[in-house]
C-alpha cells in the first residue's frame, strides 16, 4: 500500500544538499516522489511518497540515516538533526499513478 511522510527538519538549503549528495545518484528504492519545500521560518518540509511503509522505513535505514549522520555533512556528535514535527498516513488515491502500476 502506498505510504507518505511528512516531516519539518530545522536545516537550510546547504546542509540539505550535503545530505543529498552524501546520499548518491543512485533512485532510493521504493520512491515514488520526494519534494522539500522551504518553509517561511527557514526550516524545510520533506514529503515523501513510498511505494510501502518498508520501502520508507528501509531507505531511511540503508540510505538516508547514514548519509545524514556523517560528521563530514554535520559536525557534532548528533548531525542527524531532531525532527519538529513528523506525520505518516497512508494516502487513499494517487493522483497520477505509473504506467502499469496499481495503487490499490
Amino acid at each position: 500500500m502506498v505510504y507518505a511522510y511528512i516531516q519539518d527538519v530545522p536545516i537550510g538549503r546547504e546542509l540539505y544538499r550535503k545530505v543529498i549528495t552524501q546520499m548518491g545518484p543512485e533512485p532510493i528504492a521504493g520512491q515514488l516522489l520526494h519534494l522539500c519545500v522551504r518553509l517561511p521560518e527557514g526550516k524545510l518540509r520533506y514529503i515523501d511518497v513510498w511505494e510501502s511503509e518498508q520501502a520508507c522505513e528501509r531507505a531511511f535505514e540503508q540510505r538516508i540515516h547514514p548519509a545524514s549522520t556523517l560528521r563530514s555533512v554535520a559536525p557534532g556528535p548528533t548531525a542527524n538533526p531532531p525532527c519538529s514535527a513528523s506525520t505518516c498516513c497512508t494516502p487513499r488515491a494517487l493522483l497520477c499513478p505509473r504506467a502499469g502500476h496499481d495503487p490499490s
